[in-house]
């Protein structure tokens, strides 16, 4: 849905070019001028039209201007409606590297370092139909990862190859990396780019370029 600002400036810009009544169109217009002057400043929120007071903003969301509200009541939009329209926010700001980095290190160790997890390495044994750990010796028989049987040999393969150590492997590896960002971050240089593939593989750990508290 467009923000209230949008749907007035687009009703008024077709009003002005197609409406019939000259009235009308005057009306437009000066809808317009106004809409020119109550806007607000990406990525502030506020209403510049509405102007500031100590340097605070008279309305602090351009949704919530007198000036559009007034204005949406002249073209019909009841106060239902308007509440359906989106209103404008501020963008999240993208995550420090640093901070993305030991996000997915510390879900790989929680993860991988489990109290009941399978220890590894894994074997897929069987044409997949077996995932188990085997300890290497005759004393103890191997585990099994998960209960027979498997039923997708890819899958299998797959999973024992992704085994915790190679989790432990990429938390270290993005440890690493978390401390080169926090180095340059504490002698003032930009060296995102320089983290790029492990910030590629931060976000597939933490399923989504939005960080949140790992789980």
């Amino acid at each position: 849905m467009p923000t209230l600002h949008h749907w007035l400036t687009s009703t008024a810009t077709r009003t002005q070019h197609h409406a019939v009544s000259l009235d009308l169109r005057l009306r437009a217009a000066a809808d317009l001028r106004i809409l020119a002057r109550h806007r607000q400043e990406p990525p502030y929120l506020a209403c510049e039209g509405c102007g500031y007071d100590d340097s605070l903003p008279l309305t602090k969301n351009i949704s919530d201007c007198p000036e559009l509200l007034d204005m949406a009541a002249g073209y019909g939009l009841t106060p239902e409606t308007i509440a359906t329209l989106d209103r404008p926010t501020t963008p999240k700001p993208d995550p420090d590297p640093a901070d993305l980095l030991r996000q997915a290190a510390t879900r790989l160790r929680t993860h991988a370092m489990a109290p009941d997890i399978t220890p590894h390495p894994w074997l897929s044994m069987d044409g997949g139909d077996r995932l188990v750990h085997d300890p290497g010796h005759d004393r103890d028989k191997p585990e099994y990862v998960v209960d027979e049987p498997m039923t997708n040999e890819a899958n299998a393969a797959w999973i024992a190859l992704m085994h915790p150590g190679v989790g432990l492997a990429l938390a270290d590896w993005l440890a690493h990396e978390a401390a080169y960002q926090l180095h340059l971050d504490e002698t003032g240089q930009d060296g995102a780019e320089d983290s790029t593939h492990a910030l590629a593989v931060a976000r597939a750990v933490l399923g989504q370029d939005v960080v949140e508290a790992a789980g």
